[in-house]
């Protein structure tokens, strides 16, 4: 970083100088692609990373995560999607309108890392997790099983989906439930990844037992999205009477699908 920081303030105004100075290895490059995303110079920054070949972004696949936090916390969703791609295997290759694994066939981790895929986990009384044995279509489907006798709002089941700005969308998704009991059941919720605003929520998980039922409703994008975020919510349904908010029961997704219409 210190080397950075000198050949940044001799040669910043002088762009070709500046590569030569920081030299022509693949490493130094990327992470002087990095360090010039850290300052906020994210065009030159893109510039440099992808003036590498396609071996050597993959090489630099550690490099190039960094770049994709940063991205992703400057909201730059489009780039940061870019950035994956190069980085990651044809198995986790994003598009942008798309949703990843929609039908949870894929033999991939849910977990944090999998920036643009889904972001699954457990919490206290509850039960998150592929179900290989029930599905809508295909052979496996996400489930939630719920002991909870208190309340719990943050269910962990999100993705973050690039999208395209002033669009509008069609959504659809499968639920099915057995022997749910509560005030308030998981609902799907779309929410601007850019501004935070909430674009769409569907009616609640339906209670009892019941075989898949199609969720369905359209969102539009703002000006500014470049990304919005799928999450599956529970909205507290506790008042000064009731304190708590129980819910048991099994909930069922399956076949997540997202179409731009105009």
């Amino acid at each position: 970083p210190q080397l950075f920081n000198l050949a940044w303030e001799i040669y910043s105004t002088d762009p070709e100088a500046l590569k030569n100075a920081v030299g022509q290895g693949a490493p130094v490059r990327a992470s002087f692609a990095l360090y010039l995303l850290g300052r906020r110079r994210t065009d030159e920054g893109l510039r440099l990373w992808n003036g590498l070949s396609s071996e050597d972004k993959r090489t630099n696949k550690e490099t190039g995560e960094k770049m994709i936090t940063n991205l992703i916390a400057e909201l730059r969703y489009h780039d940061a999607l870019q950035v994956w791609n190069d980085v990651m295997s044809d198995k986790f290759h994003m598009e942008i309108d798309r949703i990843f694994d929609g039908s949870f066939e894929e033999p991939v981790a849910y977990a944090p890392d999998t920036i643009f895929g889904w972001f699954v986990r457990g919490a206290p009384q509850m039960h998150i997790g592929i179900d290989p044995n029930k599905s809508h279509n295909g052979e496996r489907s996400l489930r939630l099983v719920f002991q909870v006798r208190t309340n719990i709002q943050d269910l962990n089941a999100s993705q973050l989906i690039a999208a395209q700005p002033n669009k509008e969308y069609e959504f659809e998704c499968y639920v099915a439930t057995d022997k749910l009991e509560t005030g308030s059941a998981p609902q799907i919720q779309i929410v601007d990844a850019n501004t935070g605003e909430g674009l769409a929520v569907s009616a609640m998980a339906p209670s009892g037992s019941n075989d898949w039922q199609r969720i369905n409703f359209n969102f539009k994008t703002g000006p500014k999205t470049q990304a919005v975020m799928l999450k599956i919510t529970r909205t507290s349904c506790t008042n000064e009477e009731t304190p708590i908010c129980p819910i048991f029961g099994s909930v069922w997704y399956d076949d997540f699908n997202l179409k731009r219409r105009n």
